[in-house]
C-alpha cells in the first residue's frame, strides 16, 4: 500500500536527467476502466490534467474508449467540448485547490485567442460550491460553462459572472466542468540570459515583451525552487550582486503591466566560478587548474539541478597530472545531465567524439565547457 504520493512523472524526469539525458518521457497503455460510468470519466479527466500540468511528452491510452461513452466525452471536454473543435488551453498555468482528492482543478491559457480555460473535476457524491480567484489575467467578460455529469451529455450552461477577478458556482456530484474565461495575458520575456561577471555578480539580460511596463526578476539555487523575487527593472537588464562564489544561480523573469503579471520566463543558469586564463586563447597551455575549476563549476550546476555531485577520475588533480580525454568526456556528460535537469539545452561541443590517443586537446574543448556553466 502506498502511503504517500507516487510522484511518477517527476521521478521519471529525475531518472532521465541522471542517467538518460535527452530521453523523452511517455506513459503508454494506461487504462482506468469504467468507460460507461461517470467515475471513469472523472478519472480520465484527472489523468489528462495531470499529464498537461507535469508536461508529459506522450500519453497513450490502451484502446480508444467507445464512441459516446463517458470516458470518450471526458476527452472531448479537453479536445472538442463544443463540437466545433474548441479545446482546452495549450500553455499550462498554476491552478490549486484545497483537496485535489475531492475536487481537482487544472488551468491553461489558449494561445489562439488568449482565453483562460479552467477544468474543475468534482469526484465526490455531493454538489460542491467552488470559488475561482483569478490572478495575473485580464478578463474581459463572463465565463462560458460546459459540463459533463452522469447524464453523459456535454451541456453548455449559462455563463458564470466574473466580478473583481473572481467567480463562483456549484459543481454537481461526480462531474467535469470547463470554464472558458475571455481576456488576455502578458507574455513573459524571451531569450533570458544570465552571465556571471565576477565571483559575486551576475548580469541578466532578456528580450522585451510587447505591452510591458516593467519586469520582475526571480532567482533560485534549485530547479525545484522556490524562485524568489530579487528585484525589478524598467529595461531589459538587471545586475545581481553579493552572491556566493562557485555557486549556480537560476534566473527567471516576469513581465508586468499594471495589475497584470506574466508567467515566469524560461530559466537560465549562471555559475559564479571565475576561470584562470579567461578567455582561453589558442596556444595557451592547458593546465590542471582549468579542469579542477570546471569540475567545481559543473558540480555546482548539478546541485542546482538536484543531481548528486559527479565523482571524477584522478581526483584531486595535481600539477603533475596529465590531462586525459576522460577528464573532458566526464565533464561533458556531467554538464549535459545538469543542463537537462535544469531545463536548458545541451552544449554543441567541438569534436563531439573525443578518442583517447587520437583527439588533440584544444582550447575550444575547455571553452565549450566554460560557456556551458557561465
Amino acid at each position: 500500500m502506498v502511503s504517500c504520493g507516487s510522484r511518477l512523472i517527476p521521478r521519471l524526469k529525475e531518472w532521465v536527467a541522471t542517467d538518460y539525458t535527452g530521453t523523452h518521457i511517455g506513459i503508454t497503455e494506461y487504462k482506468w476502466g469504467a468507460e460507461n460510468h461517470i467515475n471513469g470519466a472523472t478519472a480520465q479527466a484527472d489523468i489528462l490534467g495531470i499529464f498537461g500540468r507535469e508536461a508529459l511528452e506522450l500519453g497513450v491510452r490502451w484502446t480508444s474508449p467507445p464512441s459516446g461513452s463517458h470516458v470518450y466525452n471526458a476527452f472531448k471536454m479537453y479536445r472538442n467540448y463544443d463540437g466545433a473543435h474548441s479545446h482546452f488551453g495549450d500553455l499550462s498555468v498554476s491552478a490549486t485547490g484545497p483537496n485535489p482528492d475531492s475536487c481537482s482543478t487544472f488551468a491553461a491559457l489558449r494561445s489562439s485567442d488568449g482565453a483562460l480555460t479552467i477544468m474543475v473535476i468534482n469526484k465526490t457524491i455531493d454538489g460542491t460550491p467552488v470559488t475561482v480567484n483569478l490572478s495575473n489575467y485580464l478578463s474581459s467578460g463572463n465565463a462560458q460553462r460546459w459540463q459533463l455529469d452522469s447524464g453523459n451529455v456535454i451541456a453548455h450552461l449559462t455563463d458564470v459572472t466574473v466580478a473583481a477577478s473572481s467567480l463562483g458556482l456549484t459543481v454537481p456530484a461526480q462531474s467535469i466542468t470547463l470554464l472558458v474565461v475571455p481576456g488576455s495575458y502578458l507574455d513573459p520575456p524571451t531569450s533570458v540570459t544570465a552571465t556571471a561577471s565576477s565571483a559575486s555578480n551576475v548580469t541578466v539580460n532578456w528580450t522585451a515583451a510587447n505591452g510591458v511596463l516593467s519586469y520582475q526578476i526571480y532567482r533560485s539555487t534549485s530547479v525545484s525552487g522556490p524562485f524568489n523575487q530579487i528585484g525589478t527593472a524598467a529595461g531589459t537588464t538587471f545586475g545581481d550582486s553579493g552572491l556566493a562564489t562557485d555557486t549556480t544561480y537560476l534566473y527567471r523573469v516576469k513581465s508586468v503591466s499594471g495589475a497584470a503579471v506574466s508567467p515566469l520566463s524560461a530559466v537560465d543558469p549562471a555559475t559564479t566560478t571565475m576561470f584562470a586564463n579567461d578567455p582561453l586563447n589558442p596556444g595557451v597551455v592547458a593546465q590542471t587548474v582549468h579542469i579542477t575549476q570546471l569540475r567545481t563549476a559543473v558540480n555546482a550546476m548539478r546541485a542546482a539541478g538536484g543531481l548528486a555531485a559527479q565523482v571524477f577520475t584522478d581526483s584531486p588533480l595535481t600539477a603533475e597530472t596529465s590531462i586525459k580525454a576522460v577528464h573532458i568526456t566526464q565533464l561533458r556528460t556531467a554538464l549535459d545531465q545538469a543542463r537537462a535537469a535544469i531545463g536548458v539545452t545541451v552544449v554543441a561541443y567541438t569534436d563531439p567524439t573525443i578518442t583517447p590517443g587520437v583527439t588533440i586537446l584544444k582550447a575550444a574543448h575547455i571553452t565549450d565547457l566554460r560557456n556551458g556553466v557561465k
